[in-house]
């Protein structure tokens, strides 16, 4: 019973002990349990901002695409009636367009003779505010513009 204290209380040498830590690193870094989490912890956020940054380029291109449409459709309007408003102009694209925000959407309408053929044209100039979804990321509202010419029919 002696001899077993004595042992426990006895130390081990200092190269032993070192050459047990060396082991367990290399256990450690050996061992690939772990591996796929840490993986994915690291490749997840980007994979995110990706497919978010795809959602609103996608976005902003309907209301692009929705925005000349209705900028399209006042033009149509506009040749027929060249007496039309700005505010009637906008409450038109308002209801043409669809899925953009009535109140960030502005149409202007302007008249401009053209010297050299001597016609009349209504350019249609549009905007509109595009705000994101993801507010977090401190990106402001995109101004989308579109813009078309017709010539007046007297």
């Amino acid at each position: 019973m002696k001899t077993l204290i004595q042992n426990k209380m006895r130390r081990e040498p200092l190269h032993c002990e070192t050459r047990r830590r060396r082991k367990t690193a290399k256990r450690f870094w050996r061992n690939r349990s772990g591996a796929i989490a840490v993986e994915f912890a690291m490749i997840m956020p980007a994979f995110i901002l990706l497919a978010f940054g795809v959602l609103e380029f996608g976005r902003a291109l309907w209301a692009y695409n929705s925005l000349q449409y209705a900028v399209e459709e006042v033009a149509r309007v506009s040749i027929i009636d060249s007496t039309q408003t700005n505010i009637a102009a906008t409450a038109l694209a308002g209801q043409v367009s669809v899925g953009l925000d009535p109140a960030a959407l502005a149409i202007n309408l302007t008249t401009v003779s053209d010297v050299t053929s001597g016609l009349d044209f209504i350019v249609v100039d549009g905007t509109y505010q595009f705000e994101f979804l993801v507010k977090n990321l401190n990106v402001g509202p995109l101004t989308l513009t579109s813009s078309t010419r017709v010539p007046v029919i007297n």
